[in-house]
């Protein structure tokens, strides 16, 4: 999963999928465009999330995927796993790229990304979710190749 609750912003992702650790799929809804927003719990939260185009970015394609977080965690922190690959490198305009392929950029409520060891020789992007007072958060995540 792309949104988990760990004890600490350092912990182990899970290896285990969502579903054997509690996680549910609670189904799907299509815009006036007929776009899906997937909606899925885990862990005290409920995520929605819905991928369209944004505006093309230096004659690139860009995609955006936005995750809509609501809920409070019984405990731990709250993060965003944008991405996993063997090599994850910061770019100007706040833009990582990943095994020289494909960029992201991450905005919204989340804290600045850093980059962690997800094991066998594999590094991830992580985030801390900001939950605001009322417990939600919204998340942007620009794609780009």
């Amino acid at each position: 999963a792309a949104v988990e609750v760990l004890p600490a912003k350092d912990g182990a992702w899970p290896e285990a999928p969502p579903r054997d650790r509690g996680g549910r799929f609670k189904g799907y809804r299509l815009d006036e465009k007929g776009r899906p927003t997937f909606t899925w719990t885990l862990a005290g939260l409920t995520v929605s999330e819905s991928i369209g185009p944004a505006a093309a970015e230096g004659g690139r394609p860009v995609v955006r995927r936005t995750l809509s977080v609501a809920g409070t965690p019984p405990s731990g922190v709250a993060l965003l796993r944008a991405a996993v690959g063997g090599r994850i490198d910061e770019e100007p305009g706040a833009w990582w790229r990943v095994d020289g392929n494909w960029r992201l950029r991450l905005g919204g409520d989340v804290a600045a990304p850093v980059v962690t060891d997800a094991g066998g020789g594999r590094k991830q992007l992580r985030a801390e979710i900001r939950l605001g007072g009322g417990g939600t958060a919204t998340i942007v995540e620009d794609l780009s190749w």
